[in-house]
This record gives structure tokens, C-alpha cells and sequence, in this order.
């Protein structure tokens, strides 16, 4: 009702301006109220005051918002299947502390074949250094056994990889989803009970504090729960991504590939066993080098993808954002986790360029927050911007403040106000800000100075200055008197109804 009553006022304000308005232009001819008839009458072409001496301190105030000092995003160096996430949002971890942890169980694989591609690759290399030995023509075979092996495990590899991805595009089956709708089921019946108990022990007059908190940690337990069953019941019936179908087909490639290069192992083995029923030669040795060498650095490549399937904590700092779950797939395309240092904050605010050159690093700096009113925090100045930022028609500079040590409850985002006291003089002539007018072409000041009792224009050079008033270095002495000039009646009348 309130907001009604506002909304009709403000249209009848804005109705009696465009009558006045519309009279006073000559457009329409009708009797205005006697507030409005004749709104310039006994008014003074300007107001002036006259000028005194007191103490003056300048300030400078901008507005900003605290910050987290450190706010770092974690990627995975890897893409593959969500296998655990160890934290949550809000949570404190340490530097090299395991955050999530992706599918490794193919990088593992792969390593083991580099390894043993390794010391096949030696003995190799040792065969043809040496002369040949009996049983050499058994051991080319025994490779060769090897080779047909891996041909049928990457063929096995391949056909689970595009059963993966056929699953992926047909979606999930009536069972799983039942089983899943089940599973979310059990879990909000947990919750539903956990809130009984609760309520149970709290209604019991002579509980202890350890049993409520125990029962409000089996509640929130329950709801965590019922939380991830319900996320993996929306994840699977959710079509897929465009970057899980990405994924599914990378797979598939990496199997053909890795089926590709068993085939190529395997010719490889047996031309080695003709060579060695033919004798080796020179070439031959450089070759098995060569080879030693890469399936080192399989070996080294496979063991980094086990590396960069794990997201570590690069420094201490408390859990803001997590990105990812259980289960889904990781393509890379955004962070995993954003990790904040909420041990320390700064802000950044905009200064004038009036201001700014009042503004010096290592300035103490007064924090008012709208959230903590009552509370004193103080900071300091750290960083002044050399460049400038124009935002619509004024030139401002980014200034850094860091706050100092505090026992008030700072929390990342909160909005503040920074007031820099930058001087402070006493017995200064002082004039009122709104009485300056500021040239921004020529950077001068200028004000109107009563002479026989007209108001004329000159330039004054200023001091220090705050929200205020401002100290008067020159142009103007205790005996003047300045003046501020009367807005138009279109505007005053604006002005009257609306306070701008």
C-alpha cells in the first residue's frame, strides 16, 4: 500500500512540474498554484556567505569492495572421469593437500607397458652388443607372444571404449535409473529421520550439548547425502555434453591408436627375429637405442598423465568454488576449483584525479564497511596506479589498500568506504566546496567574488580539501565574500519537488 501512495505522488510531482513548466514557456494559459505563481519573486539573483578561518583536514574517500588477497584457478592438466573430490566449498586446505582425482586406472596401464617396452628394449640392445647365445631365436618369439598380447588387449580396450560412448548417446536404462531414484529415495528418508532425531533430543530437557551437535552432524551428514544422490540423478538424466561426447570420441581414437601401434609392435618383433636368424649389424644397434629411448619416455609421458590427473593445492587457502563431481567427465574447458586466500584481503578503489595527488604509498587509510558500521579497521596504502582509467567524463587512478591485522569478521565481497587523511592544517581560510567551480580544461579553480555587490568570476588557488570545504591559497582573503549563483526556475522548481 505504502509503495502505491509513493507511486501516485511521484506522478503527481511530475505532473505539477510539466504544468509549471508548460505555463511558464507560454505553452498553455492556466492559474498555477500560489507556491508556483510566481516562484522568482524576493528571491536573490545568487547567495553568498562570507569567508572564515578554522582547522581543515584533507581526506580523500573512494568506495571499493574487500577482496581475498590471492584468488587462484585450478585446472586438471588431464581430461578424463571424476573418480573422487575431497573437499567443499568453504573448506581449509594446505599446500600439496589432493583436492580431486580423475580416472588414472589407463595412465597406470600405460606406464606398465612403457616399463616393460623398456626392458625389452635393453635386453634388445644387450642382444645385439653381445654375440648371439643359445636360446635367442625362443626369446624373439617370447616378444613376439608379447606383441599378439597387447594386439588383444588394445582390441578389447577398443570395443569397451565404444560401448562407453554408445551408452553415453543412448543414455542411461530403466534399471540404473530406478536404482538411482531409489538410492535418492533412501537418502531423503535419512534426512527426514536425522531431523527427527534431532528434534527429539533437542526437546529433551536434560540432553548434552555433545549429543545435539552429534545429531546435528548426522543430520547434515544426511543432507550432504541426499544432496549427491539427487546430483548424480539429474547428471545421469542429463543428455550428454558436448564435451563428454568429445571425450567419448577422444577414447575411441586413443584405442584405435594404441591398437595401431600394438600391430606395428608386433611386425616389429618379427622382423627382429628374422634379424637375428640373419645376424645383427651396426644399424641395427643405433636402432635399438632409438628404441630404448622412446619407451623411456612413454614410460616419463605416462607417469605425468597419472601427475596431472591429480588437482593439488598450490598454497593454503580455503575452498571458494567447486566446479566439478563425482562421476562426470572433464574436458578442461573450465576450473575445476577456485582456491582464495582468506588469511589476508585488500581492496582496490578509483580516485579522482584531483585527488590522487594527495595520495601517497605507506598512507593510513580509515575503513568504514557497511556491514561492520560500528567497527574501526584501519589499512594502508600499497599501490598507487601510474595510469589512468577514464569512467564517462572523469580521469581516475586505481589505488590499492591492504587492511590491517583485524579481529572483525571480514569476509570477501563486502563493500566499503576508504578515508585517506592526507593533511591537516589550522587557522586556514576555508571556503565550502559547492562554491568552487572547477575548470577541468585548464585544471584552475574559480569562484565568484562579491565586488559591489555583483557576483564576479576569479580564479583562487586551493590547499588542502575534503567532502567539504576547501583551504584558500590565493585569490580570495578574510574580508571577501563569495557567491552561488540561482538556478533557472525550470530547475529550482525541479528541484523543490524532487531534493536534486
Amino acid at each position: 500500500m505504502k509503495r502505491i501512495i509513493a507511486v501516485l505522488l511521484g506522478v503527481v510531482a511530475v505532473a505539477v512540474v510539466v504544468l509549471v513548466v508548460m505555463q511558464t514557456r507560454g505553452m498553455i494559459d492556466l492559474p498555477l498554484p500560489a507556491a508556483f505563481a510566481n516562484p522568482q519573486e524576493d528571491v536573490p539573483a545568487f547567495e553568498s556567505i562570507a569567508l572564515s578561518r578554522g582547522t581543515i583536514a584533507s581526506t580523500v574517500s573512494a568506495t571499493g569492495n574487500i577482496e581475498p588477497e590471492a584468488e587462484i584457478s585450478l585446472a586438471f592438466d588431464a581430461a578424463g572421469k571424476v573418480t573422487q573430490v575431497m573437499v567443499s566449498e568453504g573448506q581449509a586446505v594446505r599446500e600439496g593437500q589432493l583436492l580431486a582425482q580423475l580416472e588414472v586406472e589407463s595412465f597406470r596401464l600405460s606406464r606398465d607397458e612403457a616399463l616393460v617396452g623398456q626392458r625389452i628394449a635393453q635386453a634388445r640392445l644387450n642382444k645385439l652388443m653381445d654375440a648371439a647365445e643359445e636360446g635367442d631365436l625362443e626369446l624373439a618369439r617370447a616378444r613376439i607372444a608379447v606383441s599378439q598380447a597387447r594386439i588383444a588387449t588394445a582390441e578389447a580396450n577398443l570395443t569397451a571404449r565404444r560401448a562407453e560412448y554408445q551408452q553415453l548417446t543412448a543414455g542411461i536404462s530403466d534399471a540404473e535409473r530406478r536404482n538411482l531414484e531409489a538410492d535418492l529415495q533412501t537418502a531423503e528418508s535419512a534426512v527426514v529421520e536425522s531431523r527427527s532425531n534431532l528434534e527429539q533430543t533437542e526437546d529433551i530437557r536434560r540432553v548434552s550439548d555433545e549429543e545435539v551437535e552429534a545429531a546435528e552432524a548426522r543430520l547434515a551428514q544426511a543432507i550432504y547425502r541426499a544432496e549427491g544422490a539427487r546430483a548424480r540423478l539429474d547428471s545421469a538424466l542429463d543428455p550428454p555434453t558436448q564435451a563428454e561426447l568429445a571425450s567419448g570420441l577422444h577414447q575411441i581414437a586413443q584405442g584405435e591408436e594404441a591398437l595401431r601401434q600394438a600391430y606395428a609392435d608386433l611386425i616389429q618383433n618379427q622382423n627382429e627375429l628374422r634379424d637375428l636368424e640373419e645376424g645383427s649389424n651396426i644399424e641395427d644397434i643405433d636402432i635399438a637405442r632409438s628404441e630404448l629411448e622412446q619407451a623411456r619416455i612413454s614410460y616419463e609421458l605416462a607417469q605425468l598423465n597419472i601427475e596431472n590427473a591429480q588437482l593439488l593445492a598450490p598454497r593454503d587457502g580455503v575452498v571458494s568454488t567447486v566446479n566439478v563431481r563425482v562421476g562426470e567427465l572433464y574436458a578442461g574447458s573450465t576450473a575445476a576449483m577456485v582456491l582464495s586466500d582468506l588469511e589476508s584481503y585488500h581492496m582496490q578503489v578509483l580516485v579522482d584525479e584531483i585527488d590522487v595527488r594527495q595520495v601517497q604509498v605507506n598512507q593510513s587509510v580509515r575503513l568504514v564497511l557497511d556491514a561492520l558500521p560500528d567497527t574501526d579497521i584501519f589499512g594502508t596504502v600499497t599501490r598507487i596506479s601510474p595510469t589512468a582509467q577514464e569512467i564517462g567524463s572523469t580521469i581516475t587512478y586505481e589505488v590499492e589498500i591492504v587492511p590491517q591485522d583485524t579481529d572483525a569478521p571480514l569476509r570477501a565481497g563486502m563493500s566499503a568506504t576508504a578515508i585517506i587523511t592526507t593533511a591537516q592544517v589550522d587557522n586556514v581560510l576555508l571556503i565550502p566546496n559547492r562554491y568552487i567551480d572547477f575548470d577541468r580544461d585548464q585544471n584552475k579553480f574559480y569562484v565568484y567574488k562579491v565586488l559591489n555587490g555583483e557576483p564576479v568570476r576569479a580564479e583562487i588557488r586551493i590547499g588542502l580539501r575534503n567532502e567539504r570545504e576547501s583551504q584558500v591559497l590565493a585569490g580570495l582573503t578574510d574580508m571577501d565574500e563569495v557567491a552561488l549563483l540561482r538556478i533557472d526556475r525550470e530547475s529550482q522548481l525541479r528541484s523543490a519537488l524532487f531534493g536534486g
